[in-house]
């Protein structure tokens, strides 16, 4: 019976040339993989700025309300340079670009960066959010950029400028400074 159940078993060494053959395929793959998983996130982030600011213009000029774009932690309150990890878009009814407790939050998104920063580097009158105007739906006066700049791969920076009409533009940047 011991025979038996010995011919249908590892020997150590398969085990061991087993293990190192996974080790280095492992070696090899965990790299590409968080690559790979980086160039999702800008692809993510890209789309997910351009849908937004578009649903930012529809809401504003459909309500005839100012609607406000503004970064957030936790997706309760606005708080300033929290970009990359979410964002907040309501309406601001008393047009102080302050999240009011009255004042409905017509969607939430959480970015969750984990490869690179992400800021807004918005004009003099809204340095930390992006307002758009309640009688056409336009960025007037909120135009600005955001740039994702990338922990470890610079062929990975963003630069994604608003322009005044409220339409995204965005570049492959080579060099990334923080904001």
């Amino acid at each position: 019976m011991y025979s038996l159940c010995k011919t249908h078993a590892f020997t150590l060494i398969e085990l061991l040339v087993t293990i190192t053959i996974l080790a280095i395929i492992s070696m090899i793959a965990i790299p590409h993989y968080h690559q790979f998983r980086e160039r999702q996130e800008v692809a993510q982030l890209l789309t997910t700025i351009r849908q937004h600011v578009n649903l930012s213009k529809s809401l504003a000029s459909t309500y005839h309300t100012q609607i406000v774009i503004c970064s957030s932690s936790n997706a309760t309150k606005c708080e300033n340079n929290q970009w990359h990890k979410g964002m907040i878009i309501f309406s601001d009814l008393n047009q102080n670009k302050t999240l009011d407790s009255n004042e409905p939050i017509q969607k939430t998104v959480m970015t969750d960066m984990k490869y690179g920063s992400f800021q807004w580097n918005g004009g003099a009158a809204n340095p930390n959010t992006i307002s758009f105007q309640d009688d056409s739906g336009l960025p007037r006066g909120s135009q600005g950029n955001f740039m994702y700049c990338s922990f470890k791969h610079p062929e990975n920076h963003r630069y994604i400028a608003i322009s005044p009409m409220g339409h995204t533009r965005i570049q492959t940047i080579t060099h990334c400074q923080s904001l």
